[in-house]
């Protein structure tokens, strides 16, 4: 009886140590209020990187999933690479490359006229 007294205890122990791990990481502190983008960018509007943010930037400082907001950033139509890094104490640090348009892309029954960036890669924006 003493050893599943020892064990139910453990175990609440654990329990309370993980429930009191999860409470602690939910907690307000350093909260992100800033994302700061590193390069003047020339296609890509400052309401698409905010809008970017508002939906993929989720948890705080320590907690946020920094490949889920690189891929959020990385959908924008004229983003061909994003890089995000924590910034202390409360931002996070945008670098984006933009894709260089050098040629459009018809297809053969010419309804989809696509850009061609300068490393020869079809991508989906809008072209003048």
């Amino acid at each position: 009886m003493n050893l599943i007294a020892d064990l139910l205890f453990f175990a609440a122990a654990l329990a309370l140590g993980y429930a009191a791990t999860l409470a602690v990481a939910r907690l307000p502190f350093f909260p992100l209020r800033e994302v700061v983008v590193g390069v003047p960018l020339r296609e890509v509007t400052p309401t698409q990187i905010e809008y970017a943010a508002r939906t993929a930037v989720a948890g705080n400082f320590f907690t946020v999933n920094l490949d889920a907001v690189r891929a959020a950033f990385e959908k924008l139509p004229w983003v061909r690479k994003a890089e995000v890094r924590r910034r202390w104490p409360d931002g996070l640090e945008l670098g984006i490359e933009e894709h260089l348009a050098g040629a459009r892309w018809k297809q053969p029954d010419g309804a989809d006229v696509r850009p061609v960036n300068r490393e020869g890669e079809l991508f989906a924006a809008a072209s003048n």
